[in-house]
């Protein structure tokens, strides 16, 4: 085979995905070639596919040194640099480049996302405007836009942008997602519409597998129930602290759990509940159909999605129903829209009966008296004195996302603060909004506009140690929940830090949760239906520094008593649903 013949061997391997023949086809080709640029990016390419990052940097670093000139071969190096967390080194390739080349559109997406995922939001924005001023139909450059406007809290903003980029191509999961995602956390937009964005979703996606839907049961198989996760969040992320309990709880006579982890950049925590897993089986590299095909041989009775709409989802597995029955559950506040879904479980005060039954495709499965379970990460000491007794004023404090901030949700708590005399309100984003100049404006600005100057206001960007994120609540007296798109993990670590939450309750799931969540832990009068209560509640709690001391000293034991942390019973409870719904599939 002469060396042309050899070359295109080895790229129709690269196309037909047989990774690991290309990458021998190409290295006996360059034993024979041994400086060519172009060789050594496709392998370098090829090599990060088969998870062979060194390899892959050495084979572009070479490349580069053939070819310096050649901006594009100095992006991908960039990019690979990047992928494997090496951002510094990828920004001075990026800034490199855009010192000779400054409209280098790549180059500045590069920079704009290693800046975004260092919680660089205003530098960030900047990359993505600047590629818009010469290409205004750049679909990268206004999702990435949308994103970090959504971490700064420029929600209507972030909607605009997503949707500008949908215009550009309707079919990018990435930038549907975003969307659908992001309408839970707009004021205006009403249960009914999105049920029906999500609808009209998934009725373009399931076009051609509805007709292949598995729907018999496992009729006379006498086995252990085989349960199958599937999350791009096994790692440190809140969805995994409310599924560790379910997998250490599951009684294994009854229940074989598989995990299929979508987790890219796994971590300690990845770690911890793959030890937890019966079967971990990493799904990273396969697409959607070979994906679901793992899943069939596997033999999965209840496949269960844990991520809706949210970033790094597989729910096109889902579209070819690998299993007879599949459920959504803990980490999307409503529906998927697809039909293959058959339940979704959520409890009878995020979702009441008769209520929002008609915004999901899905049959709800009502778990009582909460859908989720909750694992604390860390004994971190509580403060016995509430900080009013040191501080002379009261401290009310929200942890949640600015992507969960809105306009009206500033109103009310101007009012809370001016119905509780000096007191002030310390604000700390997760995604690190609030420790980036753009966002600490908009919510100087917001408050400003409602009367609240901003002595009153303190921001506090990401704190990367989870012991040193929840010691802050230490600093704060009273928790003020999100809405309309309730905080999750945050009201249940407020609790934990033994910080009473205030909630107001909506209509919609995502703004449902805090009810649920505060009466499963038996403070259901934190609970408010409206906003003057909401108010109300906070003035009551604040005027009660007893109470609050009595809170921090007793609000963690309580909490470890309560339904919110019994792991054995609600993975019963699950367990028992699991059946249930396989019986239902298979009459």
């Amino acid at each position: 085979m002469n060396l042309r013949e050899q070359w295109q061997t080895a790229h129709s391997h690269y196309v037909a995905r047989r990774l690991v023949e290309a990458e021998q086809g190409y290295r006996q080709i360059l034993q024979q070639v041994p400086n060519n640029a172009q060789l050594l990016y496709t392998l370098a390419q090829v090599c990060y596919e088969l998870q062979k990052s060194d390899e892959a940097i050495d084979f572009m670093e070479r490349a580069c040194r053939l070819d310096p000139d050649n901006p594009d071969l100095r992006y991908s190096l960039g990019a690979l640099l990047s992928e494997v967390n090496q951002q510094q080194v990828a920004i001075d390739h990026y800034q490199a480049i855009l010192g000779r080349h400054p409209d280098h559109i790549d180059a500045l997406l590069g920079l704009g996302i290693i800046y975004t995922g260092q919680n660089r939001f205003s530098e960030a924005i900047a990359c993505y405007e600047r590629i818009l001023q010469s290409n205004s139909n750049n679909l990268m450059a206004h999702y990435n836009l949308g994103l970090s406007m959504m971490n700064i809290g420029q929600v209507e903003r972030a909607s605009e942008c997503f949707n500008r980029a949908l215009a550009i191509d309707p079919g990018n999961l990435e930038v549907q997602t975003a969307s659908l995602f992001i309408l839970h956390a707009m004021p205006d937009v009403s249960g009914e519409q999105i049920y029906e964005r999500h609808r009209e979703w998934a009725r373009r996606q399931e076009r051609g597998y509805l007709e292949n839907h598995v729907t018999a049961g496992r009729a006379g198989v006498d086995r252990p129930l085989r349960v199958g996760y599937v999350s791009p969040d096994f790692r440190s992320h809140s969805v995994a602290y409310f599924i560790k309990p379910i997998l250490e709880a599951h009684n294994r006579e009854r229940v074989t759990c598989y995990c299929y982890s979508n987790t890219a950049k796994p971590d300690s925590v990845t770690g911890l509940l793959k030890e937890l897993a019966d079967h971990w089986r990493d799904i990273v590299v396969l697409d959607d159909e070979q994906a679901a095909q793992m899943i069939r041989d596997d033999g999965i009775d209840i496949l269960v999605d844990l991520s809706g709409h949210t970033m790094g989802n597989r729910l096109m597995i889902f579209t070819r129903k690998p299993a007879p029955v599949q459920v959504t559950w803990i980490g999307y506040p409503g529906t998927t829209g697809l039909s293959a879904m058959d339940y979704r479980i959520t409890d009878s005060r995020a979702d009441p009966p008769g209520q929002s039954d008609t915004d999901h495709v899905e049959k709800l499965v009502r778990m009582e008296p909460c859908f989720l379970c909750f694992d604390p990460q860390d004994e971190v000491q509580v403060f016995a004195t509430a900080p009013v007794r040191e501080n002379g004023y009261i401290t009310f404090g929200s942890f949640n996302s600015l992507a969960k901030y809105s306009a009206s949700l500033i109103a009310i708590w101007a009012q809370v603060l001016r119905a509780v005399p000096g007191s002030k309100l310390l604000l700390k984003s997760p995604l690190g909004g609030l420790g980036d100049a753009a966002g600490q404006g908009w919510i100087q600005k917001s408050f400003a506009s409602a009367g609240i100057g901003p002595e009153r206001i303190e921001c506090v960007g990401r704190l990367n140690e989870l012991h040193d994120h929840l010691a802050l609540y230490n600093r704060v007296d009273v928790a003020l929940d999100t809405f309309p798109y309730n905080g999750t993990t945050t009201t249940c670590e407020a609790l934990w830090m033994g910080v009473p939450v205030i909630t107001l309750a909506g209509r919609r799931h995502a703004s449902r949760v805090g009810a649920s969540l505060l009466h499963a832990a038996g403070l259901s009068e934190h609970v408010a239906e409206t906003e003057d209560e909401f108010v109300a509640i906070a003035q009551m709690l604040a005027e009660d520094v007893n109470g609050l001391e009595e809170s921090r000293s007793g609000l963690r034991e309580r909490l470890r008593r309560s339904a919110l942390l019994d792991k054995s019973r609600t993975t019963e409870q699950v367990e028992k649903e699991y059946f249930r719904m396989l019986a239902d599939i298979g009459r």
